[in-house]
C-alpha cells in the first residue's frame, strides 16, 4: 500500500538531522534516469521520521519525490508529493509528514528523480542515533510508479533524515528506599500497632 503525502514543501528542520550521511568524505556520482540510488538503512529502535534530504544533481528542472520501502519483503510504504527542483546540485527537502521506522526492520529511502541526475555518494558506513546507513544501495527505477525495488549494491548516497528516536522499552526501575527510612517506616508500623492493643 502507498501512503502519499500531500504536504507543500516545508522551510529546512532546525534541528540536527538524526543521521547525515553526506559527512563521508570518500565520494564520487553515478547518474539515474526516472529513478535513484537509495540509501539502505537498518534501524535500533523505533523512529519518528519527519522530513527527509537528500542531495542530488538534476541536469535540468525537475520533479523529485521521496520514497520510503521495507527491505524483506520488498515494498512501497511510503511515496511523497513531487517536489520540484532546479537544476544544478543541490540538497532537496520533502514535504513534511510522519513515518515510523520499527525497530529491527531494514528500510530503503530513496529521492526518485523525474529524468536525469547525478547522485553523489560514499562507501562508509555509519550510525547514528540508533540509525545505521550501509554501503548496499539499491537502484530503484520508474518515478511514476517505483519498482526494483531490494536490489543491493555497495555505496551510501548523500542523506539527512530528520525526527525523533524513541528510547528502547523495558521495566521501568523503581529506586530502593534508604535504610533509615525503612526503619522510620517500621517504628510507625509498631507504634500503630502497640497504640490499638492500649484500645
Amino acid at each position: 500500500m502507498v501512503a502519499l503525502a500531500g504536504f507543500g514543501a516545508m522551510p529546512a528542520m532546525a534541528q540536527a538531522p538524526l543521521i547525515g550521511t553526506s559527512v563521508v568524505t570518500d565520494n564520487t556520482t553515478d547518474s539515474r534516469t526516472d529513478g535513484a540510488i537509495s540509501l539502505k538503512l537498518e534501524v535500533d529502535n523505533d523512529t519518528s521520521v519527519e522530513q527527509l534530504e537528500a542531495f542530488i544533481n538534476p541536469v535540468a528542472p525537475t520533479n523529485v519525490r521521496f520514497l520510503i520501502a521495507s527491505n524483506g519483503p520488498d515494498a512501497v510504504l511510503f511515496y511523497s508529493a513531487p517536489v520540484a527542483v532546479g537544476a544544478g546540485a543541490q540538497w532537496v527537502q520533502s514535504p513534511a509528514f510522519n513515518f515510523t521506522l520499527l525497530a529491527g526492520q531494514r528500510y530503503e529511502i530513496a529521492a526518485m528523480v523525474e529524468g536525469q541526475a547525478a547522485f553523489p555518494w560514499g562507501l562508509t558506513q555509519l550510525s547514528e542515533n540508533g540509525l545505521t546507513a550501509f554501503p548496499q544501495n539499491g537502484n530503484p527505477t520508474n518515478f511514476a510508479a517505483p519498482t526494483n525495488i531490494g536490489q543491493s549494491a555497495g555505496v551510501v548516497p548523500h542523506f539527512r533524515i530528520f525526527g525523533s528516536a524513541q528510547a528502547a522499552s523495558g521495566p521501568v526501575a523503581v529506586p530502593a528506599l534508604p535504610f533509615f527510612a525503612l526503619l522510620l517506616l517500621g517504628g510507625l508500623l509498631v507504634l500503630s500497632g502497640m497504640r490499638r492493643l492500649k484500645r
